[in-house]
């Protein structure tokens, strides 16, 4: 019963890539310039290194679990950018809201 949305500024052609290495539907979109990042506070200039992300800028990691109703019931936010949450959290909520 739960949908995985994953938000990048990465390329379509990088996502679609990265969406190969899972057997798991998932809906990729792309956060063209960073706009969505800005606007929700998740980005993080100087957060990777000159040549990974234009200018240096990278988003948080940050996931989020909404409910049917779109309340956010799970938000975990990393300040490294290599560094993502353990599914296992992701479960967590998941089961909290007994859909898995």
């Amino acid at each position: 019963g739960a949908r995985v949305v994953l938000v990048s500024p990465q390329p379509a052609k990088e996502s679609a890539k990265l969406a190969a290495q899972f057997d798991a539907p998932m809906t990729f979109l792309v956060d063209n310039d960073n706009a969505a990042a800005r606007t929700l506070g998740i980005q993080h200039p100087g957060g990777a290194p000159v040549g990974v992300a234009p200018e240096g800028e990278s988003v948080l990691p940050t996931a989020v679990v909404l409910d049917g109703e779109g309340t956010v019931r799970f938000a975990h936010e990393t300040d490294n950018y290599r560094f993502r949450p353990d599914p296992a959290l992701f479960l967590e909520a998941l089961r909290n809201l007994q859909i898995v």
